[in-house]
């Protein structure tokens, strides 16, 4: 007997590791970021983290998700366009993945709307089946105009920022901060700075677009941003910063104060502040400069409902469509005759 042998015959057998649990991971996708959610196959939530939509984003997002167990399955939400590269990237590595889907309302309304619940849906989707497309492989002529689409619209002269929306319906950029619409409190949004203005989108829409603040620790708010939270809440109206800055800029003028002052004489001051906020409301429809033109008239006739002032914004824009009667360039036979 050989001295390796008998060193193997009185060495005692290393225990085999137990293999890894296999978990799934669910990614919600953005032009920038993406959001990832790991859970296992009982439906437990183990983390949820943000990652760069680069390569190296890719990377450590797969290395990140395969700490936690085995990972053979994803469900990535749009994988025709922010989410193509990573669920190629994904299948290269041997991931099944399956287009993620969105959330149904009810589980939106019972659990809120975020990046990391949206991700942890894509993952609980794949779990329970719901979710079981498989994405196109990005290859041919569609997947070329689709590059070549993308490719046009992030071509921005501007610096790109990707803040996430606080509870004040604020984005910070640089030393400043900048209002948006109360529904997008808690989402990440994209931020294109210009040298004088700058424009906030939510995905590819446009919701906000501000004037650069140039002083550090500064903010600009548009009253119109917080309108839906002040008609449930009227109270905070005649305090509130916006409503300052909008009387600063001039869109809340004194005949809005006078229509004000006597709509919550008629009314008390929260149902006539709510009249007011109602007819705020209605610029988003109506021209601001018709809307302020019927305030006048409807309040000498004592029409103080946001519908009056409807009716009387209506009549101010069909006057200014009226066409202007042309002079008649006739003349009479006398103004002809030489004198």
């Amino acid at each position: 007997m050989t001295i390796t042998s008998m060193l193997q015959s009185t060495l005692p057998a290393q225990p085999e590791e137990p293999p890894a649990e296999d978990v799934i991971l669910g990614v919600d996708t953005h032009k920038d970021v993406h959001v990832a959610a790991v859970i296992t196959v009982l439906g437990a939530l183990l983390a949820h983290q943000e990652f760069l939509a680069t390569a190296v984003g890719y990377r450590q997002l797969l290395a990140w998700a395969c700490s936690f167990g085995a990972l053979h399955r994803a469900g990535v939400e749009c994988t025709g366009s922010y989410g193509a590269a990573l669920a190629r990237f994904l299948s290269r590595e041997n991931v099944q993945v399956v287009e993620g889907n969105q959330p149904d309302r009810a589980i939106r309304r019972k659990r809120g709307k975020t990046d990391a619940v949206d991700a942890e849906a894509a993952a609980r989707a794949v779990l329970s089946g719901r979710a079981d497309v498989t994405p196109k492989t990005g290859e041919g002529p569609a997947a070329d105009m689709r590059v070549l689409w993308l490719a046009k619209e992030s071509f921005e002269t501007g610096r790109v920022f990707t803040p996430r929306v606080d509870r004040y319906s604020q984005v910070a950029v640089r030393t400043n901060r900048y209002s948006v619409p109360v529904r997008l409190i808690g989402r990440r949004v994209r931020v294109i700075l210009h040298a004088s203005h700058l424009v906030v989108y939510d995905r590819n829409v446009e919701v906000a677009r501000h004037e650069r603040l140039i002083a550090k620790g500064s903010c600009r708010l548009e009253l119109d941003h917080y309108l839906e939270a002040l008609i449930r809440k009227p109270g905070a109206f005649p305090g509130a910063t916006a409503l300052e800055q909008a009387r600063s800029a001039g869109k809340f003028t004194p005949v809005h104060d006078a229509w004000w002052a006597a709509a919550v004489k008629a009314h008390g001051d929260t149902e006539g502040t709510r009249a007011l906020i109602e007819v705020l409301l209605m610029a988003r429809h109506i021209p601001h400069e018709h809307l302020v033109a019927a305030l006048a008239p409807a309040l000498r006739a004592g029409a103080l409902i946001a519908d009056a002032v409807a009716l009387e914004a209506r009549k101010a824009a069909q006057t200014e469509d009226e066409p202007v009667p042309a002079a008649s360039s006739a003349q009479s036979p006398e103004s002809r005759r030489r004198p």
